[in-house]
Protein backbone atom coordinates (compact mmCIF):
# COMPACT_ATOMS: atom_id res chain seq x y z
CA UNK A 1 0.00 0.00 0.00
CA UNK A 2 3.08 2.44 0.78
CA UNK A 3 4.15 2.16 -2.68
CA UNK A 4 1.02 3.40 -4.05
CA UNK A 5 0.72 6.52 -1.37
CA UNK A 6 4.41 7.86 -2.34
CA UNK A 7 3.43 8.78 -6.12
CA UNK A 8 -0.18 10.64 -4.68
CA UNK A 9 2.19 12.89 -2.63
CA UNK A 10 4.62 14.15 -5.25
CA UNK A 11 1.62 14.78 -7.30
CA UNK A 12 0.31 17.01 -4.71
CA UNK A 13 3.78 18.65 -4.19
CA UNK A 14 4.58 19.54 -8.43
CA UNK A 15 1.20 21.10 -8.49
CA UNK A 16 2.36 23.66 -5.40
CA UNK A 17 5.71 24.27 -7.24
CA UNK A 18 3.24 24.49 -10.41
CA UNK A 19 0.94 27.20 -8.76
CA UNK A 20 4.03 28.55 -7.74
CA UNK A 21 4.60 29.78 -11.67
CA UNK A 22 7.96 27.78 -12.37
CA UNK A 23 8.33 24.98 -14.32
CA UNK A 24 9.17 21.74 -11.91
CA UNK A 25 12.17 20.89 -13.73
CA UNK A 26 15.12 22.97 -12.73
CA UNK A 27 17.15 24.73 -15.06
CA UNK A 28 20.83 23.39 -16.11
CA UNK A 29 23.50 25.02 -13.59
CA UNK A 30 26.32 25.79 -15.05
CA UNK A 31 29.75 25.36 -12.75
CA UNK A 32 31.27 29.46 -12.91
CA UNK A 33 34.26 30.59 -11.14
CA UNK A 34 34.66 34.08 -9.36
CA UNK A 35 37.32 36.50 -9.88
CA UNK A 36 36.98 39.85 -8.60
CA UNK A 37 39.24 43.15 -9.15
CA UNK A 38 38.28 46.33 -7.11
CA UNK A 39 38.56 49.70 -9.05
CA UNK A 40 40.15 48.70 -12.23
CA UNK A 41 42.77 50.09 -14.74
CA UNK A 42 42.64 53.23 -11.74
CA UNK A 43 46.51 53.43 -11.74
CA UNK A 44 46.60 55.14 -15.13
CA UNK A 45 45.15 58.56 -13.43
CA UNK A 46 46.78 57.41 -9.72
CA UNK A 47 49.52 56.00 -10.35
CA UNK A 48 49.36 53.64 -7.52
CA UNK A 49 47.38 50.38 -6.80
CA UNK A 50 44.40 51.95 -5.77
CA UNK A 51 42.50 48.93 -4.90
CA UNK A 52 43.05 49.77 -1.12
CA UNK A 53 41.21 53.44 -1.51
CA UNK A 54 37.84 52.14 0.22
CA UNK A 55 36.28 55.57 -0.94
CA UNK A 56 37.05 54.84 -4.51
CA UNK A 57 34.71 51.85 -5.43
CA UNK A 58 34.05 50.71 -9.07
CA UNK A 59 34.04 46.34 -8.41
CA UNK A 60 34.32 44.27 -11.17
CA UNK A 61 33.45 40.46 -10.43
CA UNK A 62 34.13 38.03 -13.59
CA UNK A 63 32.04 35.32 -13.46
CA UNK A 64 33.59 32.23 -16.28
CA UNK A 65 31.52 29.72 -17.38
CA UNK A 66 32.56 26.99 -20.29
CA UNK A 67 30.82 28.93 -22.93
CA UNK A 68 30.84 32.94 -21.99
CA UNK A 69 31.38 35.45 -18.95
CA UNK A 70 29.14 37.34 -16.93
CA UNK A 71 30.47 40.59 -15.73
CA UNK A 72 29.27 42.26 -12.73
CA UNK A 73 30.45 45.73 -12.50
CA UNK A 74 29.23 47.06 -9.21
CA UNK A 75 29.95 51.04 -8.86
CA UNK A 76 29.00 53.39 -5.85
CA UNK A 77 30.37 56.24 -8.01
CA UNK A 78 27.80 58.43 -8.35
CA UNK A 79 24.61 56.03 -7.73
CA UNK A 80 25.16 53.08 -6.61
CA UNK A 81 24.53 51.14 -9.52
CA UNK A 82 24.94 47.32 -11.48
CA UNK A 83 25.55 46.93 -15.43
CA UNK A 84 25.61 43.42 -15.51
CA UNK A 85 27.34 42.05 -19.39
CA UNK A 86 26.94 38.43 -20.99
CA UNK A 87 30.01 38.46 -23.19
CA UNK A 88 32.09 35.50 -25.06
CA UNK A 89 34.69 33.86 -23.03
CA UNK A 90 37.37 36.67 -24.48
CA UNK A 91 35.86 39.83 -23.64
CA UNK A 92 37.87 41.96 -21.57
CA UNK A 93 36.53 45.25 -19.21
CA UNK A 94 37.93 48.73 -20.38
CA UNK A 95 37.71 51.69 -17.73
CA UNK A 96 38.22 55.49 -18.76
CA UNK A 97 38.51 56.61 -15.23
CA UNK A 98 39.18 60.25 -16.87
CA UNK A 99 35.51 60.21 -18.58
CA UNK A 100 34.17 58.63 -15.51
CA UNK A 101 35.07 61.32 -13.50
CA UNK A 102 33.66 63.90 -16.67
CA UNK A 103 30.30 62.00 -16.41
CA UNK A 104 31.09 61.15 -19.69
CA UNK A 105 29.35 58.39 -22.13
CA UNK A 106 31.02 55.70 -23.31
CA UNK A 107 33.69 55.34 -20.29
CA UNK A 108 33.12 51.67 -20.16
CA UNK A 109 33.55 49.24 -22.63
CA UNK A 110 34.25 45.83 -23.73
CA UNK A 111 36.05 44.08 -25.66
CA UNK A 112 35.00 41.98 -27.83
CA UNK A 113 31.18 43.35 -27.29
CA UNK A 114 28.75 41.98 -25.35
CA UNK A 115 26.03 39.86 -26.41
CA UNK A 116 23.45 41.24 -23.63
CA UNK A 117 23.95 44.13 -21.05
CA UNK A 118 21.13 44.77 -18.46
CA UNK A 119 21.76 47.67 -15.67
CA UNK A 120 20.05 49.05 -12.55
CA UNK A 121 20.35 52.00 -10.55
CA UNK A 122 19.54 53.17 -7.28
CA UNK A 123 19.21 56.90 -8.24
CA UNK A 124 16.89 58.79 -5.77
CA UNK A 125 15.69 58.09 -1.67
CA UNK A 126 12.11 59.69 -1.07
CA UNK A 127 11.26 60.77 2.60
CA UNK A 128 7.66 61.83 2.55
CA UNK A 129 5.12 62.40 5.23
CA UNK A 130 2.47 60.01 5.27
CA UNK A 131 0.01 62.59 7.09
CA UNK A 132 -2.84 59.95 6.39
CA UNK A 133 -1.21 56.37 7.42
CA UNK A 134 -2.02 55.00 3.60
CA UNK A 135 1.67 53.58 3.47
CA UNK A 136 1.65 54.47 -0.64
CA UNK A 137 4.15 57.05 -1.93
CA UNK A 138 1.48 57.85 -4.67
CA UNK A 139 -0.97 59.16 -2.53
CA UNK A 140 1.44 61.03 -0.37
CA UNK A 141 0.66 65.32 -0.49
CA UNK A 142 3.71 65.74 -3.15
CA UNK A 143 4.51 68.91 -1.42
CA UNK A 144 5.21 66.75 1.41
CA UNK A 145 7.44 64.46 -0.78
CA UNK A 146 11.81 65.40 -0.38
CA UNK A 147 13.56 63.59 -2.17
CA UNK A 148 17.42 62.84 -1.94
CA UNK A 149 19.81 62.06 -5.09
CA UNK A 150 21.52 58.86 -4.18
CA UNK A 151 24.71 60.20 -5.73
CA UNK A 152 24.85 62.23 -3.13
CA UNK A 153 25.65 59.44 -0.26
CA UNK A 154 29.27 59.49 0.69
CA UNK A 155 30.28 55.79 0.09
CA UNK A 156 33.09 53.72 1.73
CA UNK A 157 33.95 50.10 1.43
CA UNK A 158 33.73 47.91 4.49
CA UNK A 159 36.45 45.52 3.96
CA UNK A 160 36.74 43.88 7.28
CA UNK A 161 33.05 41.97 6.52
CA UNK A 162 34.33 41.13 2.48
CA UNK A 163 34.61 37.61 1.36
CA UNK A 164 36.14 37.06 -2.05
CA UNK A 165 37.39 34.05 -3.86
CA UNK A 166 36.37 31.64 -6.87
CA UNK A 167 33.43 30.29 -5.41
CA UNK A 168 31.89 33.17 -2.85
CA UNK A 169 31.31 36.82 -2.94
CA UNK A 170 30.09 39.15 -0.03
CA UNK A 171 31.20 42.72 -0.03
CA UNK A 172 29.47 46.03 1.75
CA UNK A 173 29.22 49.67 1.10
CA UNK A 174 28.08 51.62 3.97
CA UNK A 175 27.19 55.66 3.83
CA UNK A 176 27.26 58.13 7.27
CA UNK A 177 27.46 61.07 5.37
CA UNK A 178 25.05 63.21 2.58
CA UNK A 179 26.76 65.75 0.37
CA UNK A 180 23.48 68.43 0.38
CA UNK A 181 25.90 70.88 -1.57
CA UNK A 182 27.24 68.33 -3.88
CA UNK A 183 31.00 69.17 -3.33
CA UNK A 184 31.08 71.82 -2.20
CA UNK A 185 32.88 73.43 0.67
CA UNK A 186 31.05 71.65 4.20
CA UNK A 187 28.34 70.44 1.81
CA UNK A 188 28.78 67.09 3.47
CA UNK A 189 26.94 66.55 6.60
CA UNK A 190 26.41 62.74 9.14
CA UNK A 191 23.17 61.57 8.91
CA UNK A 192 22.67 61.19 12.46
CA UNK A 193 24.46 60.16 15.14
CA UNK A 194 23.53 56.11 14.67
CA UNK A 195 22.60 57.10 11.04
CA UNK A 196 24.01 54.66 7.95
CA UNK A 197 23.11 53.21 4.42
CA UNK A 198 24.11 50.12 3.80
CA UNK A 199 24.47 48.29 0.70
CA UNK A 200 25.63 44.38 0.94
CA UNK A 201 26.03 42.22 -2.44
CA UNK A 202 26.10 38.03 -2.06
CA UNK A 203 27.21 35.89 -4.64
CA UNK A 204 27.83 31.74 -4.60
CA UNK A 205 28.67 30.02 -7.92
CA UNK A 206 26.07 27.16 -6.57
CA UNK A 207 22.19 27.95 -5.95
CA UNK A 208 21.54 28.44 -2.53
CA UNK A 209 19.03 30.17 -0.23
CA UNK A 210 20.22 33.31 1.68
CA UNK A 211 21.07 32.79 5.32
CA UNK A 212 18.81 35.85 6.59
CA UNK A 213 15.29 36.37 6.14
CA UNK A 214 13.65 36.11 3.88
CA UNK A 215 15.25 33.35 3.01
CA UNK A 216 15.62 34.54 -1.19
CA UNK A 217 17.13 31.80 -3.57
CA UNK A 218 19.76 32.91 -5.55
CA UNK A 219 22.26 30.95 -8.49
CA UNK A 220 25.35 31.32 -10.07
CA UNK A 221 23.76 33.43 -12.26
CA UNK A 222 22.82 36.21 -10.21
CA UNK A 223 23.48 38.62 -6.87
CA UNK A 224 21.63 38.79 -4.08
CA UNK A 225 21.46 42.65 -2.38
CA UNK A 226 20.95 43.73 1.15
CA UNK A 227 19.72 47.13 2.43
CA UNK A 228 19.77 48.43 5.36
CA UNK A 229 18.69 52.40 5.88
CA UNK A 230 19.51 52.77 9.86
CA UNK A 231 18.27 56.39 11.78
CA UNK A 232 19.35 57.69 8.44
CA UNK A 233 18.20 61.82 9.14
CA UNK A 234 18.44 63.21 5.99
CA UNK A 235 16.97 66.71 7.01
CA UNK A 236 19.53 69.62 7.69
CA UNK A 237 17.34 70.83 10.68
CA UNK A 238 15.12 68.73 12.75
CA UNK A 239 12.12 71.62 12.09
CA UNK A 240 12.18 70.15 8.75
CA UNK A 241 11.53 66.30 9.33
CA UNK A 242 8.13 65.16 9.02
CA UNK A 243 6.11 64.07 11.61
CA UNK A 244 5.12 60.92 9.97
CA UNK A 245 7.64 59.61 7.72
CA UNK A 246 8.02 56.96 5.47
CA UNK A 247 10.72 55.69 3.33
CA UNK A 248 10.91 54.93 -0.68
CA UNK A 249 13.60 54.27 -3.66
CA UNK A 250 13.26 55.23 -7.24
CA UNK A 251 15.32 52.96 -9.74
CA UNK A 252 16.33 53.38 -13.52
CA UNK A 253 16.55 49.62 -15.18
CA UNK A 254 17.94 48.96 -18.31
CA UNK A 255 18.48 46.83 -21.22
CA UNK A 256 20.28 46.20 -24.21
CA UNK A 257 19.83 43.34 -26.34
CA UNK A 258 22.69 44.44 -28.90
CA UNK A 259 20.55 45.11 -31.67
CA UNK A 260 19.43 48.92 -31.18
CA UNK A 261 17.69 49.52 -34.26
CA UNK A 262 15.46 46.64 -33.11
CA UNK A 263 12.05 47.56 -31.09
CA UNK A 264 13.12 47.53 -27.35
CA UNK A 265 10.40 46.06 -26.16
CA UNK A 266 9.03 46.63 -22.18
CA UNK A 267 10.37 45.24 -18.69
CA UNK A 268 6.99 43.57 -17.00
CA UNK A 269 6.52 43.69 -12.86
CA UNK A 270 5.49 40.12 -11.98
CA UNK A 271 3.53 39.04 -8.93
CA UNK A 272 3.91 35.17 -8.29
CA UNK A 273 1.51 33.40 -6.30
CA UNK A 274 2.87 30.40 -4.01
CA UNK A 275 1.49 28.07 -1.35
CA UNK A 276 4.90 27.65 0.17
CA UNK A 277 6.05 29.94 3.09
CA UNK A 278 8.40 27.27 4.41
CA UNK A 279 11.20 29.98 3.94
CA UNK A 280 9.11 33.30 4.31
CA UNK A 281 6.26 32.15 7.02
CA UNK A 282 3.02 34.31 5.94
CA UNK A 283 4.53 35.78 2.84
CA UNK A 284 2.61 33.80 -0.91
CA UNK A 285 4.24 36.36 -2.72
CA UNK A 286 7.34 36.76 -5.32
CA UNK A 287 7.49 40.14 -7.60
CA UNK A 288 10.00 40.41 -9.75
CA UNK A 289 10.59 42.76 -12.73
CA UNK A 290 11.60 40.55 -15.95
CA UNK A 291 12.95 41.88 -19.06
CA UNK A 292 11.42 40.99 -22.30
CA UNK A 293 13.43 37.55 -23.55
CA UNK A 294 15.93 38.57 -26.14
CA UNK A 295 16.57 35.03 -27.94
CA UNK A 296 18.14 33.22 -24.54
CA UNK A 297 18.99 36.45 -22.79
CA UNK A 298 16.30 37.68 -20.03
CA UNK A 299 17.34 39.79 -16.54
CA UNK A 300 15.28 40.05 -13.87
CA UNK A 301 15.00 42.13 -9.98
CA UNK A 302 13.54 39.39 -7.37
CA UNK A 303 12.10 40.56 -3.85
CA UNK A 304 9.39 38.86 -1.48
CA UNK A 305 7.11 42.22 -0.75
CA UNK A 306 8.56 42.09 2.96
CA UNK A 307 11.24 44.42 4.76
CA UNK A 308 12.53 44.30 8.82
CA UNK A 309 12.11 47.19 10.56
CA UNK A 310 15.18 45.43 13.10
CA UNK A 311 18.74 45.09 12.59
CA UNK A 312 18.29 41.95 13.78
CA UNK A 313 15.76 40.17 11.41
CA UNK A 314 12.76 38.46 12.70
CA UNK A 315 8.85 38.49 11.65
CA UNK A 316 7.22 40.16 13.93
CA UNK A 317 9.27 43.31 13.06
CA UNK A 318 7.98 42.79 9.31
CA UNK A 319 6.24 45.26 7.39
CA UNK A 320 4.94 45.52 3.61
CA UNK A 321 7.29 46.65 0.12
CA UNK A 322 5.36 48.32 -1.76
CA UNK A 323 5.65 48.72 -5.41
CA UNK A 324 4.54 50.64 -8.07
CA UNK A 325 3.62 50.36 -11.85
CA UNK A 326 7.18 50.87 -14.15
CA UNK A 327 7.49 53.73 -15.98
CA UNK A 328 9.20 55.14 -19.24
CA UNK A 329 12.50 56.82 -18.19
CA UNK A 330 14.95 59.21 -20.47
CA UNK A 331 18.08 61.09 -20.19
CA UNK A 332 16.75 64.08 -21.21
CA UNK A 333 14.48 64.11 -18.15
CA UNK A 334 16.04 65.35 -14.93
CA UNK A 335 14.13 64.00 -12.45
CA UNK A 336 15.42 59.99 -14.12
CA UNK A 337 18.62 60.71 -13.02
CA UNK A 338 19.89 58.69 -15.71
CA UNK A 339 23.25 60.19 -15.81
CA UNK A 340 24.47 60.06 -12.78
CA UNK A 341 25.74 56.40 -12.56
CA UNK A 342 27.51 54.01 -14.61
CA UNK A 343 24.65 53.27 -16.93
CA UNK A 344 24.94 56.20 -18.39
CA UNK A 345 29.53 55.65 -18.58
CA UNK A 346 28.59 52.66 -20.30
CA UNK A 347 25.80 53.80 -22.82
CA UNK A 348 26.29 57.68 -22.80
CA UNK A 349 23.46 59.23 -25.25
CA UNK A 350 22.60 55.36 -26.91
CA UNK A 351 20.90 55.06 -23.15
CA UNK A 352 17.12 56.51 -24.98
CA UNK A 353 17.45 53.98 -27.70
CA UNK A 354 17.24 51.23 -25.39
CA UNK A 355 14.64 49.67 -23.02
CA UNK A 356 14.78 52.75 -20.15
CA UNK A 357 12.20 52.26 -17.16
CA UNK A 358 11.57 53.35 -13.50
CA UNK A 359 10.28 52.13 -10.51
CA UNK A 360 9.44 53.19 -6.96
CA UNK A 361 9.66 50.77 -4.07
CA UNK A 362 8.26 52.32 -0.83
CA UNK A 363 7.78 50.42 2.84
CA UNK A 364 5.49 50.32 5.52
CA UNK A 365 2.32 48.96 6.72
CA UNK A 366 -0.95 51.47 7.75
CA UNK A 367 -0.56 51.42 11.56
CA UNK A 368 3.37 50.32 11.82
CA UNK A 369 4.02 53.58 13.99
CA UNK A 370 5.78 54.84 11.01
CA UNK A 371 9.67 55.11 10.61
CA UNK A 372 10.08 56.81 13.56
CA UNK A 373 8.89 53.79 15.84
CA UNK A 374 12.33 51.76 15.16
CA UNK A 375 14.11 54.18 12.33
CA UNK A 376 15.31 51.07 11.04
CA UNK A 377 14.39 49.36 7.36
CA UNK A 378 15.80 46.01 6.25
CA UNK A 379 15.06 44.68 2.56
CA UNK A 380 16.58 42.14 0.59
CA UNK A 381 16.37 41.39 -2.88
CA UNK A 382 18.12 39.14 -5.57
CA UNK A 383 19.53 40.23 -9.65
CA UNK A 384 20.47 38.73 -12.02
CA UNK A 385 20.42 36.94 -15.77
CA UNK A 386 17.73 34.46 -16.87
CA UNK A 387 15.08 34.23 -15.07
CA UNK A 388 14.57 33.61 -11.17
CA UNK A 389 15.33 30.78 -9.62
CA UNK A 390 12.36 28.73 -8.24
CA UNK A 391 12.04 27.94 -4.33
CA UNK A 392 12.79 24.50 -3.72
CA UNK A 393 10.42 22.35 -1.52
CA UNK A 394 12.85 20.61 1.16
CA UNK A 395 13.09 17.31 2.09
CA UNK A 396 11.40 17.71 5.52
CA UNK A 397 8.30 19.45 3.65
CA UNK A 398 8.56 16.50 1.31
CA UNK A 399 8.09 13.47 4.27
CA UNK A 400 5.77 15.64 6.25
CA UNK A 401 3.24 15.70 3.08
CA UNK A 402 3.44 12.43 2.07
CA UNK A 403 3.43 11.23 5.89
CA UNK A 404 0.26 13.63 6.01
CA UNK A 405 -1.19 12.27 2.32
CA UNK A 406 -0.03 8.71 2.53
CA UNK A 407 -1.49 8.00 6.16
CA UNK A 408 -5.51 9.15 5.04
CA UNK A 409 -5.08 7.60 1.51
CA UNK A 410 -4.15 4.24 3.45
CA UNK A 411 -6.96 4.11 6.29
CA UNK A 412 -9.58 4.67 2.77
CA UNK A 413 -7.58 1.96 0.79
CA UNK A 414 -7.75 -0.46 3.79
CA UNK A 415 -11.23 0.77 4.69
CA UNK A 416 -12.18 -0.25 1.29
CA UNK A 417 -10.85 -3.94 1.35
CA UNK A 418 -12.56 -4.15 4.59
CA UNK A 419 -15.95 -3.62 3.21
CA UNK A 420 -14.98 -5.50 0.01
CA UNK A 421 -14.60 -8.42 2.46
CA UNK A 422 -17.69 -7.87 4.21
CA UNK A 423 -19.57 -8.33 1.02
CA UNK A 424 -17.86 -11.18 0.24
CA UNK A 425 -18.06 -13.41 3.25
CA UNK A 426 -22.00 -11.76 4.19
CA UNK A 427 -23.77 -14.60 1.07
CA UNK A 428 -21.23 -16.93 2.43
CA UNK A 429 -22.68 -16.69 6.14
CA UNK A 430 -26.63 -16.33 4.54
CA UNK A 431 -26.18 -19.69 2.72
CA UNK A 432 -24.71 -21.31 6.20
CA UNK A 433 -27.37 -20.20 8.05
CA UNK A 434 -29.88 -21.22 5.38
CA UNK A 435 -28.55 -25.00 5.88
Amino acid sequence: MKSQNVPISICFLASIISFHGYSTLAAEHVSRKFSIKINPECETILGSDCSTNSTLNLVHIRSDGPHDTLHFLWSFLGSPSLLLARTPLQSNLSVDWISIFEDAGGAISFEPAPYYVFGWSLVKVWVYNDQNDTARLDKADQSEVEDYDAKNFLWSRVDNSSILNSTMVRMSFEARAYDHKEGEAFGAQQMGPHGFFKITIRMKSTEDYSTVLPYMMYNENSTQVDIAFNDVQLNTTAEEYPNHPRIAFKYIMVQDNGNRNAEAGKMHLDVTKTLDDEHSPGVFEVYSVNTPAKGSDQSYMQWKPICYTAEVRDVIDSVDVVAYSLQNASSVLHEDNVQDSILWSYFGAEIDNVTLQAMNISFGTVGDGFYNKTKHISWTYSTGFGVPPPDRVSLLVMLVVSIGLGIPVLIIVLSVIYMLMCRVRRPRDDLLLGQ
